[in-house]
């Protein structure tokens, strides 16, 4: 596994994203994700194109990220 030290939502971020496989993507490329299928997945990264965000999806992104820097909080102050 390679970290890449982005700031998440950031030109740069979304750059990498669009053109490398990320952890968050390992649900679509085992064939296991409720929102997305490995086909979608690779359709994503060989066209550039992704879908729309609707706002109930931009929620679920929004609180994802919210846990996420609580929970690197908490994970820090164990490490």
């Amino acid at each position: 596994m390679k970290i890449i030290e982005l700031i998440q939502g950031s030109p740069e971020w979304h750059a990498h994203r669009a053109k490398r496989f990320n952890a968050s993507d390992a649900p679509a490329m085992k064939g296991v994700s409720k929102y997305k299928s490995r086909t979608d997945l690779l359709k994503e990264l060989s066209t550039g194109i992704t879908p729309e965000i609707d706002p109930a999806t931009q929620r679920r992104f929004d609180d994802g990220h919210l846990f996420e820097e609580l929970a690197r909080r908490i994970a820090e102050e164990v490490v």
